[in-house]
């Protein structure tokens, strides 16, 4: 699965959210009315975690799209910054 996961490209959602030195592996979705993105973040300093995001957005509205990334970035940095 994670090999799988590795090959994916769309780095649209919560990839973009990240700084170019986190690794992330992943899968994403897109049916319309939903996005989604799911997958585990390898950061510089070692930390890892799984983050899963599900957005019920206006029919293939851009929002959906803003809020993954926007989300993805603030819950980077709380996962860095902060000692778990």
């Amino acid at each position: 699965m994670v090999d799988y996961m590795s090959h994916v490209h769309n780095n649209r959602l919560i990839q973009a959210g990240l700084p170019s030195d986190a690794i992330f592996i992943h899968k994403t979705g897109d049916i319309g009315k939903m996005l989604g993105d799911a997958g585990i973040v390898y950061t510089p300093n070692g930390k890892k975690y799984i983050v899963v995001m599900l957005v019920n957005r206006p029919y293939n509205s851009p929002q959906g799209k803003d809020f993954i990334v926007a989300a993805s970035s603030l819950i980077y940095n709380y996962m860095v910054n902060t000692n778990l």
